[in-house]
């Protein structure tokens, strides 16, 4: 990472409804990445695009989650839960 000062969600997006979230650092597949925990990120599935994150704040797709640099995430998501429900539902079990 080029920049070492955590970017405010604000920043990245003028629309994110909590715009004084401050990301940390965090290793995303191996990649240091920006991070942010946010109570109103929800991981859902996309189909081909796999999982991204809904914004409750926006009725929408988070407007800052970037899926190269920069993740949001939220407390109440359940790594192992999620990959396993993902999984089901690619095998048409769910």
């Amino acid at each position: 990472m080029e920049n070492d000062n955590p970017p405010r969600a604000g920043e990245i997006s003028a629309t994110c409804p909590n715009p004084d979230l401050v990301a940390c650092r965090r290793t995303h597949f191996g990649r240091e990445v920006w991070h942010f925990e946010c109570a109103q990120a929800v991981e859902v599935s996309a189909g081909d695009r796999g999982i991204v994150i809904k914004c409750c704040g926006l009725d929408g797709f988070c407007c800052v989650e970037e899926g190269k640099d920069v993740f949001v995430g939220s407390p109440d998501i359940n790594p192992f839960k999620d990959f396993l429900e993902t999984t089901l539902s690619y095998l048409g079990f769910k």
